[in-house]
């Protein structure tokens, strides 16, 4: 008997895996729909949305670009981040840099960006400014799969006394 209990197994291996997950994730569903709340469970360690999951905000990353020097003596360009009004980094970019990379954001943090050029001798320029609240402006995805189709002809015909 548990010779063949053991061949069994050894045949079924993947569906009795694949049971076994399905089973798993539906009573991690079935908790989470009746509101309870799971912490972070070890088994299924990934995160379908951070905020829904366990509170934390959405991270929301920014491009930041700048246009070509405009005098020929600039040697570096130095960026200053500040959030909800504490500087969290300054970085120095060399002269030809356009790109400054990526930058992620809180939702709901006050970020003010400010870039100077300095010269071979050290002087700084004026400072550009840029400042904005870090928000979700991404719309989603446009829905798939919609359409109509032609399922038949009907004709508009009052019906006849007879």
């Amino acid at each position: 008997m548990w010779k063949e209990a053991i061949t069994w197994y050894g045949d079924n291996q993947i569906y009795v895996l694949w049971i076994v997950i399905i089973v798993l994730l539906m009573a991690i569903l079935s908790l989470s729909i009746k509101g309870k709340k799971i912490a972070n469970p070890k088994l299924l360690n990934f995160k379908f949305k951070q905020k829904i999951l366990n509170g934390e905000k959405l991270m929301l990353v920014y491009s930041i670009s700048v246009g070509a020097v405009v005098d020929n003596d600039v040697s570096e360009r130095r960026m200053t981040v500040e959030v909800n009004g504490q500087t969290v980094e300054t970085q120095t970019y060399s002269f030809d840099v356009v790109n400054l990379g990526e930058k992620s954001f809180n939702e709901g943090d006050k970020v003010k960006l400010t870039l100077v050029d300095v010269d071979d001798v050290g002087n700084v320029s004026e400072p550009a400014v840029v400042e904005f609240v870090a928000a979700d402006t991404i719309p989603p995805s446009l829905p798939s799969g919609f359409g109509v189709n032609l399922v038949r002809e009907d004709f508009d015909v009052e019906p006849s006394e007879e």
